[in-house]
């Protein structure tokens, strides 16, 4: 809670709309009410419920074209590598300041 609040709050201190999700069940639930108003979405690599891959298969399966950027304390092999050859456009490592989200969000949107 406490993460999801804090990156929340650095969202939309750079005038993004957030709109959030507490597990990958409902990121996707979110996504297939709401795609058309998402330009991004940020997937933790540890987040309750199915896993990150699983989370990021649904949402592309949804839009081939969806933007996500992967988020994780771990180092990038493993996971975060994975998801980065099936599409993800981005990694962000935490812990992260407002302007190295705020790149990574430009360069995943530029894409």
């Amino acid at each position: 809670e406490v993460v999801l609040d804090i990156g929340r709050q650095m969202l939309e201190h750079l005038g993004h709309t957030v709109i959030e999700a507490r597990s990958g069940e409902e990121a996707v639930s979110e996504f297939e009410t709401y795609k058309e108003r998402i330009d991004l979405i940020i997937l933790d690599i540890v987040m309750p419920g199915i896993s990150v891959t699983d989370t990021f298969k649904r949402l592309k399966a949804i839009d081939p074209q969806v933007r996500v950027l992967i988020s994780s304390g771990f180092t990038i092999d493993g996971t975060a590598s994975s998801l980065l050859s099936d599409g993800a456009n981005g990694f962000l490592q935490k812990p992260f300041s407002i302007q190295e989200l705020s790149t990574n969000i430009q360069d995943a949107i530029k894409e």
